[in-house]
């Protein structure tokens, strides 16, 4: 597991068309940026793929102290499926 650093748990999440900022706690791991990505935009995260200076984040990766900018993308490049609603008539 690959502590990750960020002092004022603030961070900057980049995509092709959207920016966010997320507001870390302390020990937040990658998988709850990615959630808060696929909450945010209804992509599935097991989609979404994070970087951090050119390199690809483990979902198990903490996020701890100084600050971080993520570019956020797709698994291979393709076109992101939206989640489905879960309380979808039949």
């Amino acid at each position: 597991m690959q502590a990750i650093s960020n002092a004022n748990m603030q961070i900057l999440i980049r995509g092709d068309t959207d920016t966010f900022l997320y507001e870390a706690e302390p020990d937040h791991l990658i998988k709850h940026v990615k959630e808060f990505i696929s909450a945010k935009t209804q992509i599935d995260a097991a989609e979404l793929l994070l970087t951090c200076e050119g390199a690809p984040c483990n979902d198990d990766d903490v996020i701890t102290e100084g600050a971080l900018v993520f570019n956020v993308g797709l698994k291979g490049g393709g076109q992101a499926r939206k989640k489905e609603a879960e309380d979808r008539p039949c």
